[in-house]
């Protein structure tokens, strides 16, 4: 209970920080240069901290796998359309340089859906090598090498009559046919997604888990649609369409992982005080911070003695310890049962001894009859 009164408690804070950005974002508009560039400054640094702070705590939650990979990958996309936003208009003031951050735009918008997909194919592999779902990238990459040499062929976006160089100004392009493919690709790879989310529900047996990724992929859509009413109509709105791109994915990915479509680390105390082993962890002065479900009481002195080796607080405890990161764990194995064992053996080798003695002397008196007979 306490575990997911914190889990709530973090999402909270982390969707507040969302919205506070968004307030800060309406306040770059201001007419006074030190608010508008206050405002500019806290709206990135709150999105690129919730972005590092979920990536962080992703790579901890997850096992190691091909899907924590994907996510980091999807993370770092995120990281770098945010940047590209921000030095577009601040920092990149010459023409070539602004058309080329624009291009770059395009780059985590095609590869994190890409990502997504692969995170979803991955959740359904029954054994591993079952699906390449790596060979995703091969068409993502040939279409973001293509949007990036744009200059060269104008199949993504075209000049307008009179306008003698692309600079990613509104009025003054066109959308070409790989504009079109690329969003149509773009749209495949979300409903793949959709697709692969409903199978891994039902290999689980429970096709309700893949009901909060599927409401907040629509989430993602209805802030999407939103957005666009709101531009039409002049009316400006908390956030801009990456920061709706990116928190939307991020959302879904956390769906995933909260849903259980796959497995992660988290909640250790729950676990560990759930454990039937007799085990105590400590800090750094020896005092228990938690115990298992049967918790030991030790001295100081036993603690200490149990780090350089194994040390019996009885006829039959075996106490054992470890260092950890930030402090020690201690666990006991009660071995009872493996010293009766033992003395069994013991007794049995005995015996086996002893009869093999009398067959050894039985032997020499077979032998010294022989030579007596001969």
């Amino acid at each position: 209970m306490a575990f997911k009164q914190k889990r709530t408690k973090n999402t909270a804070i982390y969707v507040l920080l969302i919205f506070l950005a968004g307030v800060f974002h309406l306040l770059e508009q201001s007419l006074i240069e030190y608010i508008s560039t206050f405002s500019f400054c806290m709206v990135y640094a709150i999105y690129g901290g919730l972005i590092l702070f979920w990536l962080l705590s992703t790579k901890e939650r997850l096992l190691p796998s091909r899907f924590r990979s994907y996510l980091i990958a999807a993370a770092v996309c995120m990281l770098m359309f945010l940047i590209l936003r921000s030095v577009r208009y601040r920092v990149f003031s010459k023409e070539y340089s602004e058309v080329y951050t624009w291009y770059l735009y395009y780059i985590p918008i095609v590869l994190i859906p890409t990502f997504f997909l692969m995170s979803c194919i991955h959740f359904c592999r029954f054994q591993e090598g079952k699906y390449r779902e790596w060979m995703l990238l091969i068409p993502s990459a040939v279409i973001c090498v293509a949007i990036l040499l744009n200059n060269f062929h104008h199949l993504v976006f075209y000049p307008n009559d009179g306008v003698t160089r692309l600079v990613g100004r509104q009025g003054t392009y066109t959308r070409g046919m790989l504009y079109y493919m690329t969003c149509a690709w773009v749209g495949l790879l979300m409903v793949g997604g959709v697709i692969y989310l409903v199978i891994a529900s039902k290999r689980v047996r429970d096709i309700q888990k893949a009901r909060l990724p599927l409401c907040m992929l629509a989430l993602l859509v209805l802030s999407h649609i939103l957005h666009d009413i709101m531009d039409s109509t002049g009316i400006r709105w908390l956030f801009r369409l990456p920061e709706i791109y990116i928190f939307g994915m991020i959302g879904v990915f956390e769906a995933c992982i909260r849903s259980r479509l796959m497995p992660y680390n988290d909640n250790y105390l729950f676990f560990f005080e759930s454990l039937d082993i007799p085990a105590v962890i400590t800090d750094k002065a020896f005092l228990p911070v938690t115990g298992s479900a049967h918790p030991l009481s030790l001295t100081e002195t036993q603690m200490q003695s149990a780090l350089h080796g194994s040390i019996y607080t009885d006829k039959h405890t075996k106490l054992s310890g470890m260092e950890i990161v930030a402090g020690y764990v201690f666990w006991t194995e009660d071995e009872e049962e493996m010293q009766k064992e033992n003395a069994r053996l013991a007794s049995a080798n005995e015996l086996m001894s002893e009869e093999n003695n009398l067959i050894a002397a039985e032997n020499r008196l077979k032998e010294q009859k022989a030579r007596l007979e001969a």
